[in-house]
């Protein structure tokens, strides 16, 4: 669950998530069911062109109801470069929800691609990474010689190589700690 869903004491999911990059233009092209502590509550979408989310409830507004009073009750939120904080909406919390998800996907893909290529980060934080290769061939030591001094994200527990992964897909510069 995103962030903001882990915090309070409702359960808020996305399910059957649809997401269309092609049409995603001025916001994320999406639709979803959103259930609310087990419940079928709402379908949410938007166009992905510019314009607000739209709700519909499935059966009635209990779901909506739900989280808008929950939102009410988080703390404002402020914007990098921005003076002042505003309340989280409804929308702003479903958008994160979404970004969440989006992002997910795109560490997973991430993550896969650590089976066919092999992937560094050099000492500026950045990735680099080799064309598809047979990984049953690389031993450790020779995928060290390639990357010349550079770490090897592929010779990485599982957790660090998820943490390399998320810093490279929220573009921060990689930090393995």
């Amino acid at each position: 669950l995103p962030r903001r869903a882990k915090m309070h004491p409702i359960v808020v999911e996305l399910k059957k998530f649809q997401y269309a990059e092609f049409a995603s233009e001025e916001t994320n092209c999406y639709s979803a069911e959103v259930w609310v502590n087990g419940v079928p509550s709402f379908t949410a979408r938007n166009d992905g062109h510019g314009g607000p989310d739209n709700y519909q409830p499935i059966h009635n507004r209990n779901g909506i109801d739900l989280i808008e009073a929950y939102v009410k009750t988080l703390p404002h939120e402020t914007l990098e470069g921005v003076e002042g904080s505003f309340p989280v909406s409804m929308e702003g919390f479903i958008g994160d929800m979404v970004e969440d998800r989006l992002r997910e996907k795109d560490i997973n893909k991430h993550l896969k691609a650590l089976t066919q290529r092999i992937m560094i980060v050099n000492s500026k934080g950045k990735v680099m990474q080799s064309g598809k290769v047979d990984l049953t061939k690389w031993t450790p030591e020779a995928m060290v010689k390639w990357a010349k001094g550079d770490t090897v994200i592929n010779l990485l527990t599982p957790d660090k190589q998820r943490q390399a992964i998320t810093q490279l897909v929220k573009g921060e510069p990689i930090k393995i700690s």
